[in-house]
């Protein structure tokens, strides 16, 4: 049985070089699917042959900022709740999934040789749908490329304002000081737009972002860029009230498998 997850993974993912968020606002359209057993060489033929030509096209077209599938390392398996997570980035509003008559005129725009019922023939053969999660980016540093490897980790949020003014003044110049030592190659904080209501368990994202695997299992070095954004603060005083503001509820390790950006 699929179970839901959500999944921003992003997360995560914005266009280009990631700086501090400004208007207009960031959106991450988040689908988690499971693959066919026996599919995987059919789906990524698919999805990096003409979805990715349909989200190059709409990207030229000034309706997407980035496209990227991801792929879930950790856990794998029947226990995933996703295989892969197709993400697509856009600005001002959350892209909005083009229906039928839309992807048949962009099939043709994008020079994909196959008709819209081919098209969804074996998008519907080859994957299920798990879940379809909207997040909202607050801040994104650093850059994410294909490969990158990513933590995100899904919160649990008891004090919605007082959590997102920790990730701002406090996380978010140590992600930067990490960053600028190499200890890591990103990061990315939000918050979840829809579905939404008190029955939502996670309601918060971060992602930190690594060079490869390697480098995710490697020391970050969180004290010593605690001391470079934070001079003569205590780090127990600073970070000791985190969990009442947030639970970390799960993580999980993605790779970015392919991604296409606007320049």
């Amino acid at each position: 049985m699929i179970r839901r997850v959500l999944l921003l993974i992003p997360a995560l993912l914005s266009a280009g070089q990631l700086g501090a968020q400004t208007q207009p606002a960031i959106f991450q359209t988040v689908s988690c699917v499971k693959v066919e057993r026996g599919k995987q060489r059919e789906f990524r033929e698919h999805v990096t042959g003409p979805m990715k030509k349909l989200a190059q096209m709409r990207m030229n077209a000034g309706t997407l900022l980035s496209w990227s599938l991801l792929r879930t390392v950790v856990p794998a398996g029947e226990e995933a709740p996703c295989d892969y997570s197709i993400i697509y980035t856009a600005q001002g509003s959350p892209y909005q999934i083009p229906g039928r008559e839309q992807t048949e005129k962009d099939l043709k725009a994008a020079g994909v040789n196959m008709s819209v019922d081919q098209y969804y023939e074996a998008q519907y053969r080859l994957a299920k749908l798990a879940s379809r999660i909207i997040w909202q980016n607050h801040h994104r540093v650093g850059t994410i490329e294909k490969g990158s490897h990513l933590y995100v980790n899904w919160m649990k949020v008891h004090d919605m304002p007082g959590y997102v003014k920790f990730e701002r003044e406090v996380w978010l110049p140590m992600a930067e000081a990490m960053i600028k030592s190499g200890t890591m190659k990103a990061w990315v904080f939000g918050t979840k737009v829809m579905p939404a209501g008190a029955e939502e368990p996670y309601m918060a994202f971060s992602a930190d972002v690594f060079a490869d695997w390697k480098a995710a299992f490697g020391p970050r070095g969180i004290r010593e860029a605690f001391e470079k954004a934070h001079p003569g603060k205590n780090i127990q005083e600073v970070m000791g009230g985190l969990n009442k503001l947030r639970t970390l509820a799960r993580r999980h390790l993605v790779v970015v498998e392919d991604r296409i950006a606007k320049q």
